[in-house]
């Protein structure tokens, strides 16, 4: 039978995964990136948006990406983004049959 994760160990897990020094290495694979590819990323265009992240590390997190902390709702290409569903009325197979 297979096992399943329980959202707190998870949570624990990915929490210590991210820290200051992995987005900094994150960064620089992304500005390798941008080297090899020749495509810019406008970090100063960009948010991070932390989750269950204690303020003073997601500042230095966006700190060392070079851009700044969002939360929710915010918008993204012009459609909302939440941390709760959003009705939107699109149609489901009930409703095309």
């Amino acid at each position: 039978m297979a096992k399943y994760v329980t959202p707190s160990i998870y949570h624990y897990s990915i929490q210590s995964i991210l820290t200051v020094d992995s987005i900094q290495a994150l960064k620089l694979i992304l500005d390798d990136f941008s080297l090899a590819t020749g495509l810019e990323i406008n970090f100063h265009k960009s948010t991070f948006v932390p989750m269950n992240v204690p303020v003073h590390i997601a500042a230095a997190m966006a700190a060392a990406l070079g851009c700044s902390t969002a939360t929710f709702p915010q918008t993204y290409l012009g459609l909302p983004l939440s941390t709760q569903a959003q009705g939107f009325g699109l149609p489901t197979p009930d409703h095309i049959l």
